[in-house]
C-alpha cells in the first residue's frame, strides 16, 4: 500500500494549485484544479506484478453538484467516477476505483469531465503489495506533420 501525497515522489503534475485553505487534508495540502473540462492530475507508480489494485481517492466537494472525472491508466480510460458533493469543503470523502496495473511503471491520470473541474483531491492510496512511487515520465512532445 502506498499513500501518494502532493509534492512527493510519484506526484507528477496537476493543472491547478496546491492549496490548504480547507482544513482536514493530509500532507502539505490538496490539489485544487482549475474549473474546466480536462483539468487533470497525474501520478506515477511502480507495481511489482501485473494485476488489479484498488485505489482510494480522498477528496472534498462542497460545491453545488457532483463532479465527474475519468480515470485513465496508462493512456486507457478505465472508469468514469462521480465525486459527490456534501456541501462541505472541510468534510473529506473517499471513492474507490479498481485499477489494472502492469508490472513496472504505470501512470494514473484523473481528468475532469465537467466545467467545474475536479473535486479538491487530497491524496490517492493504492492498496496491494509491491506498490511504490515511480519517477515521473519525461514530457513527450509529439509533432504531427
Amino acid at each position: 500500500m502506498w499513500l501518494f501525497e502532493e509534492s512527493a515522489v510519484g506526484f507528477c503534475s496537476n493543472s491547478g494549485v496546491i492549496d490548504n485553505k480547507h482544513a482536514g487534508y493530509t500532507g502539505t495540502g490538496f490539489i485544487d484544479t482549475e474549473n474546466a473540462v480536462g483539468a487533470s492530475i497525474v501520478w506515477s507508480l511502480s507495481a511489482a506484478s501485473a494485476k488489479t489494485y484498488t485505489a482510494q481517492i480522498r477528496f472534498g466537494n462542497g460545491g453545488t453538484s457532483a463532479r465527474r472525472a475519468t480515470v485513465v491508466v496508462n493512456d486507457s480510460q478505465i472508469k468514469t467516477l462521480d465525486f459527490p458533493t456534501n456541501s462541505n469543503w472541510t468534510q473529506w470523502q473517499t471513492v474507490n476505483v479498481d485499477i489494472p496495473l502492469k508490472a513496472g511503471t504505470n501512470s494514473i491520470k484523473l481528468v475532469a469531465e465537467t466545467a467545474d473541474g475536479l473535486a479538491n483531491i487530497d491524496s490517492i492510496r493504492v492498496t496491494g503489495n509491491g506498490i511504490t512511487p515511480a519517477a515521473c515520465p519525461l514530457e513527450h512532445h509529439h509533432h504531427h506533420h
